[in-house]
């Protein structure tokens, strides 16, 4: 359990070379933090809109305090419309950490289902 938010955002963007694929990656209680978000978010942006994604990350009890990544993330999802063959199969799960002040509900809803909080 030391992964760096650098090293779980390269771990996430190699299983992301294949979105259509199965693959649950759970990287939980490994210190990672807001940083994380960032070049998830740049993928979403990169990738066609529409596609589907069935890749699940799990980040539970990690350091996230920072809301604003994850609406970052939550709009770019929205925006591009990505979806999973599976409802209720979120990208990325992670419940557990530091956030405040931040409607999970939101979250959920704008992020196409695929942002849990």
């Amino acid at each position: 359990n030391k992964l760096s938010s650098e090293g779980a955002s390269e771990v996430a963007l190699a299983a992301l070379q294949l979105p259509g694929d199965k693959l649950d990656l759970d990287l939980s209680a490994n210190r990672i933090d807001h940083d994380f978000v960032k070049p998830l978010t740049q993928w979403v942006c990169r990738i066609a809109p529409g596609t589907t994604v069935n890749v699940a990350l799990n980040l539970e009890q990690n350091f996230f305090d920072d809301n604003e990544p994850l609406l970052e993330l939550t709009e770019a999802l929205g925006r591009q419309r990505l979806r999973s063959e599976q409802p209720g199969r979120p990208l990325l799960r992670a419940p557990k950490n530091e956030l405040q002040d931040i409607d999970r509900s939101d979250i959920l809803t704008r992020s196409g289902g695929l942002v849990r909080l």
